[in-house]
């Protein structure tokens, strides 16, 4: 499924290979969790009958009415978000997988840049001043993500949102284009909903209401991460990647512009809100 000779590079399908890692282990550690909670929100009664049969079954009655308290707690908490649908641990998959894309999308730039050194012909990154000394001092993988920093600095990438970050980088080499309006819009939901959770603790600011008002969110409130909100995150992920790969296949000349690649067919349909 992925062909083409980028795909044959080992730089650049070490990358391919950890950002499909990366995003299976947060899946797996999300229902593990998920089965955890389960778990822990039947012990409260378990244990408070195993304490009460102690008591009436043994003559060295021993204080364990803190440790049921305890477990009792522990069992409330695991009831109340598997009864609000897991929003914290939805919040933190969400935040992780953030964190994938953007961490993937600089480390494809820089491995392109690595192995294909005619990219840094590119009129964008030729414009681009660095200091000679801090330059040499570096090692050669170092010296390409320099340059890819200060091609955003100077793109001005951080003051863009959601997908324009993305693009504004793989435009260093060739590689930014359109993108489908409904993807545009649940990865500019996504980017804004991770920078509430980690920059307001979860809590909508005026940002978020204007930059996202179909959510009808209300200063103040209340950020929630529901299962399907999750599920429309990690589709747009996943299309936006085979995007770029579709892209670079295009690049390479391994399928032209207007063909129907593989990896386009086996898209799976986009998730409903809920």
């Amino acid at each position: 499924m992925l062909g083409g000779n980028n795909m044959k590079n080992p730089r650049v399908m070490a990358v391919l290979k950890r950002f499909a890692n990366d995003i299976e282990q947060a899946n797996r550690i999300l229902h593990l969790s998920m089965v955890g909670l389960r778990y822990v929100s039947k012990m409260g009664p378990l244990v408070k009958a195993a304490a009460d049969y102690e008591k009436l079954s043994s003559s060295d009655i021993t204080d364990t009415e803190p440790d049921i308290e305890s477990v009792r707690e522990q069992a409330e908490f695991a009831q109340k978000e598997i009864d609000s649908g897991f929003p914290i641990l939805f919040s933190h998959a969400a935040i992780a997988c953030w964190g994938f894309i953007e961490a993937t999308v600089e480390d494809f730039v820089v491995s392109l840049l690595m192995t294909e050194p005619n990219l840094l012909t590119n009129e964008q990154l030729r414009r681009i001043k660095i200091p000679l000394a801090e330059y040499e001092s570096l090692e050669p993988d170092e010296r390409m993500r320099l340059l890819i920093k200060e091609f955003a600095r100077q793109s001005s990438a951080d003051l863009k949102q959601g997908v324009s970050i993305f693009e504004t980088l793989l435009g260093s080499v060739g590689l930014s284009g359109s993108v489908d309006e409904i993807l545009r819009r649940d990865l500019f939901e996504f980017y804004h909903i991770r920078n509430v959770i980690v920059h307001r603790s979860g809590i909508a600011d005026r940002r978020i209401c204007k930059a996202c008002p179909w959510l009808s969110l209300s200063p103040g409130q209340r950020v929630i991460v529901r299962s399907a909100d999750y599920e429309r995150y990690s589709w747009a992920i996943h299309e936006y990647f085979i995007d770029i790969l579709e892209r670079d296949l295009v690049r390479t000349g391994t399928a032209p512009a207007a063909a129907k690649t593989k990896m386009a067919r086996s898209r799976y349909p986009r998730p409903s809100r809920s």
